[in-house]
């Protein structure tokens, strides 16, 4: 069984090349498959991605406008030939030998569905971890309830994502598709090894909540609606602590469009100024 690398982009002319070399330089990449997915960008990645796509086993899917991320992710899961899938942004790069470890945990580990690892920052420090604890015996429940923390790449099984698909309605959101993947099959699991380099520098990531409080907010119910009883039964705190970040989300969104209305309704004391 081998894997497939789906590359979702907007915009990231001066990052993409980077990511894709960091996975076609490989070993072992002769048996996996890359797709590109352009998201409607407006930059030269066009002109990018064609100077790959004469290799076999790389694939460049052009959409005409902008549809969002999950959509993307959506499509190259649609389009992949084989049974693994490995998500990588843009702006990120896979980390050396990360495509023969992977190999190694389809061959020994296959009837786990989805596989965590930790990924490394620019400055080649640790951006997570991994504790033993979650490296022996990780819990689902756990993992639903949010109890393991931090940024983690994934190697999913590719049947689990056409069942639980990509949130298209907003950017964002993979954590609860994970957490619906594992709450289904009750099996997960961590890894020690650093497989991905973050671009901690990008902007507009979900982690930077000023961002789009809205979008935050959506995702944060939308979480909450699907595993409210989770929270009820296992982690009642976290239940109410999610409650109380929705409703905070929502009193900055309030009070930001107040503010707003009120700036608009000041007289134009320059123009005034101007008139005398």
């Amino acid at each position: 069984m081998s894997i497939t690398f789906i590359i979702a982009t907007y915009n990231r002319e001066s990052t993409l090349k980077r990511a894709i070399e960091s996975i076609i330089s490989q070993p072992g990449f002769s048996d996996c498959e890359l797709i590109i997915v352009d998201d409607g960008s407006h930059d030269r990645t066009d002109q990018i991605c064609k100077e790959y796509v004469r290799r076999e086993n790389i694939y460049y899917i052009q959409l005409p406008h902008n549809r969002g991320v999950g959509f993307a992710r959506n499509l190259g899961v649609t389009r992949a030939t084989y049974s693994w899938i490995s998500f990588i942004d843009s702006d990120n790069e896979l980390s050396p030998n990360t495509i023969t470890y992977f190999s190694n945990i389809i061959n020994t580990k296959a009837h786990i569905p989805i596989h965590f690892f930790p990924v490394l920052a620019e400055n080649q420090k640790p951006y997570s971890s991994v504790s033993l604890m979650m490296t022996r015996a990780p819990s689902p429940i756990l993992y639903v309830t949010d109890y393991y923390k931090g940024e983690f790449h994934t190697l999913t099984s590719r049947y689990l994502l056409t069942l639980f698909p990509f949130i298209e309605t907003v950017n964002g959101g993979e954590g609860i598709i994970w957490k619906k993947i594992v709450r289904h099959s009750q099996k997960l699991q961590y890894h020690s090894h650093y497989s991905l380099i973050y671009c901690t520098s990008s902007s507009g990531r979900l982690s930077d909540v000023l961002v789009s409080p809205t979008r935050i907010a959506y995702l944060h119910s939308l979480d909450l609606l699907t595993f409210w009883p989770v929270y009820l039964r296992y982690a009642p705190l976290r239940l109410g602590s999610a409650i109380v970040k929705i409703v905070l989300y929502l009193l900055y969104f309030f009070l930001t469009a107040l503010l707003h209305y009120v700036w608009n309704l000041r007289p134009d004391t320059r123009k005034k100024n101007y008139l005398k």
